[in-house]
């Protein structure tokens, strides 16, 4: 004998498979999107840290009217620390020029992983390299501060500063 008329309570074998499959999906998607974040945070911080460091080198520049020229021509060599700078005596404005741009780019290094700046003129700022920044160096030229840094691509790949085509971030320099 069969009883018809009692129903059985609870779910089947397929429809919690169906329920664990849709709330697996949801997670990974969410766990997906946290690692998204965080790389997101990650470049944030370091536009942040570069975005410093632009403020800082500007004070600089502005703590010597006049020789926003001299901090150009200078950036395009490899600039030195000079010990009498930080002497009772002071040292001589080239001096001074070239400790302000090694104390600035090796702060862009240790902020920013693989972390390189520069300042130059540039008709078309968003171009160059670490090896070969590629700026115009027009005497008309706007004054821009290059960045480059180990970023992540669209993957979340890592990609060398060395290997960018372009800089990671742009800035102008209003003097």
């Amino acid at each position: 004998m069969t009883n018809s008329g009692t129903r059985q309570a609870g779910y089947s074998l397929v429809e919690v498979l169906v329920s664990v499959a849709i709330v697996t999906t949801g997670l990974l998607g969410l766990a997906g999107l946290q690692a998204a974040s965080l790389r997101w945070t990650a470049d944030a911080s370091q536009q942040v840290a570069a975005s410093r460091l632009a403020q800082e080198l500007a004070e600089r520049i502005r703590a010597q009217p006049g020789e926003i020229d001299r901090y150009v021509a200078t950036a395009t060599g490899i600039p030195v620390i000079a010990a009498a700078c930080y002497g009772a005596t002071g040292c001589a404005i080239d001096a001074r020029v070239a400790t302000d741009l090694a104390e600035w780019r090796a702060q862009a290094a240790a902020a920013l992983p693989g972390g390189y700046a520069t300042v130059c003129r540039d008709a078309s700022p968003n171009d160059g390299s670490i090896a070969n920044p590629d700026c115009t160096g027009g005497a008309l030229d706007p004054i821009v501060l290059k960045f480059w840094w180990t970023a992540r691509d669209a993957r979340g790949r890592s990609v060398e500063a060395s290997a960018l085509v372009a800089p990671a971030l742009v800035l102008p320099l209003r003097p």
